[in-house]
């Protein structure tokens, strides 16, 4: 309630705005989730450090395409014109899987490829203090992006005991499992997918899992 009177300039408002938006999309109302991403949380609204704007941004454009939620092109490009803009090349491991994920919600595999290459290098250099697991999460990424929902699965879990490492919060690292359970539902592999969503459903809050869970229910009553 008190969001909207929040100065717009405040460090996390545009953090706090992605939140609102995400709490949106994971109860399935993502036209409101599109709507607080366009106010606050993309690069046309937000008045956050261009840091924050990137990973806020690509976090949830992202998860809105792994939920299956068709949000405009322009929207996906702008922010991933805005990511290479003002990172063009990887540097932080937090902030590069979400250089990954802006390029891929737009598209541009060139740049994609570009981010994946850069992380592999920087990571042969001893220069991404949280090791392997940020290239193994690009390369996820990358994987769903292809179409290769079996490779983006096994990939995203075996990233997702390492996660910590890169730092973040557990609802910004969450997108890993979301990106496990929705990779295997698209590769047919329904019983994969539920038992990654019925443990976090046990172990965190029901609200995390609730539409993969019904997205399951119904696909077995079809």
């Amino acid at each position: 309630a008190w969001l909207p009177s929040y100065n717009r300039g405040a460090l996390l408002h545009g953090h706090l705005s992605w939140h609102r938006a995400l709490f949106a999309l994971q109860a399935g109302d993502g036209e409101q989730a599109l709507a607080i991403y366009r106010d606050a949380v993309g690069p046309a609204g937000s008045q956050a450090l261009p840091m924050f704007t990137v990973i806020d941004g690509a976090a949830l454009l992202f998860r809105a395409e792994l939920h299956g939620a068709a949000w405009p092109l322009a929207l996906r490009r702008e922010l991933a014109a805005f990511a290479r803009a003002r990172y063009p090349r990887p540097g932080v491991p937090f902030l590069n899987i979400h250089l990954a994920m802006a390029a891929a919600v737009a598209g541009d595999q060139a740049r994609l490829a570009q981010v994946q290459a850069d992380v592999a290098t920087l990571l042969a250099a001893g220069r991404q203090p949280s090791g392997p697991v940020v290239a193994v999460i690009c390369n996820a990424i990358a994987a769903f992006s292809h179409g290769d929902f079996e490779q983006a699965a096994a990939l995203a879990g075996k990233a997702l005991p390492d996660a910590t490492r890169l730092g973040g919060s557990g609802a910004q690292r969450d997108v890993l499992l979301d990106l496990a359970i929705a990779a295997w539902l698209r590769c047919d592999e329904a019983g994969k997918a539920e038992a990654l969503a019925a443990a976090r459903s046990r172990q965190r809050a029901g609200h995390l899992d609730e539409r993969w869970l019904g997205r399951l229910r119904d696909a077995a009553q079809a």
